[in-house]
């Protein structure tokens, strides 16, 4: 699913999460249940500044086909 699609059913992109473990990306929506995790593939970390290039990275922004790669669901 298409991060456009998933944005309404769930509302805005709060933001996308670049995990420091293997550097997967995670979004958040505004009415995203808090049991619900988005594993997504599309964020836009571009120009990262080199002397500030630390994870975990946020952004608000993604490519036109960034999409939802798993959901998992926890407590």
């Amino acid at each position: 699913m298409r991060l456009t699609q998933t944005a309404k059913q769930w509302g805005r992109l709060k933001n996308i999460t670049m995990s420091e473990i293997e550097m997967r990306q995670f979004a958040e929506f505004a009415k995203q249940p808090k049991w619900l995790s988005l594993r997504v593939e599309g964020g836009d970390f571009s120009n990262p500044d080199a002397d500030v290039f630390q994870l975990p990275m946020e952004t608000k922004k993604y490519a036109r086909d960034a999409e939802v790669l798993s959901i998992g669901i926890g407590k």
